[in-house]
């Protein structure tokens, strides 16, 4: 949950500093550092959570909405700062966002079905290429990394983003049909 603490804090240093157009060292160097923070505490709240068996229905459902916070807020200012834009482009960061809605609703309906709904593999590289891509962008800019790069990180999270996503409806649709065989048995 600190993380949900720190996500208000780097967008009022990206409102406040990175729409300019050159950027100080709180966007190019705190941004990312408190990034990288916030998406190492979440790791750590879920080993430990596994770790010292306290899941909670609760932690299972905020916690993927507090990395959308996180995550996806940050995509949406390095789309739209001048800056890191080229890096991020705005349809990138609309399928980003359309997956996360289409699987948040999908992940409520599979919850009031009773239907396992645990993120896969697919999921957590989703969540790790965005996260790469979120910390790597500042960074690359303040060190004169060639924007490709940015562009190309950015790119490997949107495809895993939007395998992901596939994946997921699959999945949930056979559990439907599953389910909807064993009704009718």
């Amino acid at each position: 949950m600190s993380r949900l603490a720190l996500a208000p804090i780097v967008f009022v240093l990206l409102s406040i500093y990175g729409f300019t157009d050159e950027p100080g060292d709180v966007v190019l160097f705190a941004v990312p550092l408190l990034l990288a923070l916030a998406l190492a505490t979440d790791a750590l709240d879920g080993w430990l959570a596994r770790r010292l068996e306290s899941t909670t229905v609760f932690g299972s459902v905020i916690d993927p909405l507090v990395d959308k916070v996180v995550i996806m807020g940050s995509m949406v200012y390095l789309a739209a700062m001048q800056w890191s834009s080229e890096m991020v482009p705005t349809w990138a960061v609309v399928a980003m966002l359309a997956r996360e809605f289409l699987i948040t609703g999908i992940r409520g309906e599979a919850e009031r079905r009773n239907i396992s709904f645990s993120a896969s593999i697919y999921g957590k590289a989703k969540t790790l290429t965005q996260s790469v891509a979120i910390i790597c962008i500042p960074l690359f800019y303040r060190f004169g990394v060639t924007p490709n790069a940015g562009f190309g990180l950015v790119m490997l999270a949107t495809l895993a983003t939007v395998y992901s996503g596939i994946d997921y409806i699959v999945n949930f649709i056979r559990q439907m049909r599953a389910e909807a065989d064993s009704d009718a048995a």
